[in-house]
Parts: C-alpha cells; structure tokens; sequence
C-alpha cells in the first residue's frame, strides 16, 4: 500500500469532499483536473450528516463532476485500466453510491434523485427502532393558552409571568 500517490494510478481515494474539490482545482481561473473521478466505480460517502452541517456545497460539484466523460489529454495512466462505459459518458449508470448518514435531509435527497442513476435501482435502508413503552401508553393532554402582548422585545418576560400566574 502507497500513501499519497497520484489519484489516477490509485484504486482506493480516501478524501473529504473539500480535498477532493482542493485537489480538482476549485480555484477561479484555474483548470480542473477531474478525470479520475469518472472511472470511480464504488463511492462511500460516510456520515452524510456531518457533511451536511458543513458546506454540503462541495459535495454536490463533485457529483456534477463524477458524472463527466473523462479528459484524454488529462490521463496519466493506461487508458486500457479505464472501462469502455465511462468514455460513453454511461458511468453514472454503473457507480454504487453507498451513503451513511443518521438521518436524511433535502440536500442529500437532491443529489440522489440527481446523481444516483445506477440501473439495479435504490435501496433505502431505514433504522426499526424499538418501542420504549410496550405496554402501558401515557395520554398527555395538551392545552394552549393566548396571551396578550403590547411590547414584543419583552414577549418572554410576558410568558413567564403569564405562566406564574396562570398555570
């Protein structure tokens, strides 16, 4: 196992989306470098959620990106390694895309309805979690109360002492 070698002559990228998009060149008036990410076959995005709550903005170009036919002039390794599909633009269709996360949210659906074509379909797995109270269930009874307030900046000090008075 080599460490730090070129991305086109490696068969497993361990990255972030920001090194990924870093290294690409994401750079204003710099040309991309994107073509070994067309022939990715097996994409793990692990802890979707923590992503999310970064700049999920990352993320979605490299999709865009994953999804390009890739460059000749670009190739530093044997272009007999790459398969015939991604020079026919058909790499999309043949890419697992495996997503952890803890819980799903728009941005990942976006990219999935837009990005995640592969041709055997999707499959969503979704947590059983098991109930806490199997036997006896607690009735709660809920009750709103209206409250007048004439100064909003002091909307809380209102509630409170609504809430000492009243409740």
């Amino acid at each position: 196992m080599a460490l730090y070698t070129p991305f086109t002559n490696s068969d497993v990228i361990i990255a972030s989306p920001l090194g990924l998009r870093t290294a690409i060149g994401a750079e204003e008036g710099k040309e991309k470098d994107y073509s070994f990410l067309s022939s990715i076959e097996v994409m793990v995005l692990e802890r979707a959620h923590v992503i999310a709550m970064q700049n999920w903005q990352h993320m979605d170009e490299i999709m865009e990106l994953m999804n390009r036919i890739p460059r000749h002039k670009d190739m530093t390794s044997d272009i007999n390694e790459i398969r015939d599909y991604c020079f026919e633009n058909l790499s999309k269709f043949y890419r697992q895309n495996i997503v952890y996360t803890e819980y799903k949210f728009a941005e990942l659906n976006s990219i999935a309805s837009r990005y995640f074509e592969n041709h055997e379909g999707i499959l969503a797995n979704r947590p059983f979690y098991a109930r806490i109270l199997t036997e006896a269930e607690i009735e709660i009874n809920q009750e709103f109360m209206k409250f007048d307030v004439d100064q909003h900046d002091k909307e809380a000090e209102y509630r409170f002492e609504y809430f000492k008075t009243k409740v």
